[in-house]
């Protein structure tokens, strides 16, 4: 009899001390932190306020920007180069077309020279002092330093 009465005993003793391992886990379970999802590969993740200031710096930037290109088409309007071009007597139309060309009023002398060749204008070159400018194109420049009249 007292092994049966220690049998039941232990059985007893095994059942509570289940019941109180579950207890346990149940009410003092450390809670593990929560994973935040990662962001993808090549993505940053950044606080919204953070986002926000990033793009009201990028619009203000943009803006300075157009402001500076506006100043400088402004500039590029308002400066005109003049050239006081003086032909005198056995200059070349090379000759004239490298002085335009380093003046700045056309971009190669080769355009000029090309231009008053293919128009036979070439021998036409008139001894004289002509005021030339940027704005004008190389048929206007051309006419002028010939002594035609544009149309």
């Amino acid at each position: 009899m007292a092994r049966n009465v220690f049998k039941k005993l232990a059985a007893l003793l095994f059942i509570c001390a289940v019941i109180l391992l579950v207890i346990k886990q149940m009410t003092f379970a450390e809670k593990k932190p929560e994973k935040k999802p990662q962001p993808k590969a090549g993505y940053v993740e950044i606080k919204q306020e953070d986002y926000d200031k990033l793009i009201k710096e990028s619009e203000d930037w943009k803006k300075k920007y157009e402001g500076q290109l506006e100043k400088a088409s402004t500039n590029k309007e308002e400066s005109v180069k003049v050239l006081y071009l003086n032909i005198g007597d056995g200059m070349t139309s090379k000759d004239v077309s490298e002085q335009l060309a380093k003046a700045g009023l056309i971009k190669t002398a080769d355009d000029m020279n090309t231009y008053l060749s293919k128009n036979n204008m070439q021998r036409l070159l008139q001894i004289g002092e002509y005021e030339l400018n940027s704005q004008m194109d190389i048929e206007t420049m051309a006419k002028i330093i010939t002594g035609q009249k544009e149309e």
